[in-house]
């Protein structure tokens, strides 16, 4: 299989969205997560996605399917910090980005999308956002058309518990004294974010997407 949408994080929340909304314009997908399958019956079952279940810290599998890839989307990343499961910002999002990155550009030809973060803020931890545009740096040295994304808080019917945090963030954005802090995490629709990642992978550039562009 070659020219498919090879997604890291696939699995996820996001991820999923990215997935339904390649399927629906008939582009191949081949996912790489630590989980493998969704429990989502209709992506785990669909004839356009291809589940590879892979550690990208431990094995070397995943690499295989850089190479025919039409465009690599980094979903990988953690909001909370767990010390007790080694599950930190440096490892789950500056490390994966640098791993998936060094393989990227063997192939200078594949658009890479980087999902980061727009600012921080009551629900987003500084040093998450730190650690962001720390792996935003690292991108640099890549001759790929590189596009990062940086969204707010995203939202969609999968977490109904976003849909609050969305609800009370849009209500809190138009308040005055409240605006500046809020604004810069604005809820964006999980589907509507994957409508743009799919048009940046179709319409490569090296380029940064805020909110505002969204």
């Amino acid at each position: 299989m070659t020219n498919y949408l090879l997604i890291f994080g696939g699995s996820g929340f996001i991820g999923q969205a990215i997935c339904k909304e390649a399927v629906d314009q008939k582009i191949p997908v081949v996912s790489i997560s630590r989980r493998g399958e969704p429990q989502n019956l209709f992506l785990r079952n669909h004839p356009l996605i291809t589940w590879v279940k892979s550690d990208i810290f431990t094995d070397k599998n995943w690499q295989q399917y850089v190479v025919n890839a039409s465009g690599v989307i980094n979903l990988i990343g953690i909001l909370r910090e767990n010390q007790k499961k080694r599950l930190t910002y440096q490892k789950m999002i500056v490390l994966a980005n640098q791993l998936i990155a060094d393989q990227v550009a063997h192939y200078p030809q594949i658009p890479y999308v980087f999902l980061s973060a727009n600012a921080n803020g009551p629900l987003i931890p500084k040093e998450y956002l730190e650690h962001k545009r720390l792996a935003e740096n690292d991108l640099n040295k890549l001759t790929n058309p590189v596009t990062i994304v940086r969204p707010g808080l995203v939202i969609g019917v999968d977490r109904p518990l976003s849909l609050i945090e969305g609800g009370a963030v849009f209500f809190l954005a138009h308040l005055p004294i409240l605006r500046v802090y809020f604004r810069p995490v604005f809820p964006i629709n999980a589907q509507r974010l994957a409508t743009r990642v799919i048009w940046e992978i179709r319409h490569p550039s090296t380029s940064c997407i805020t909110p505002d562009d969204l």
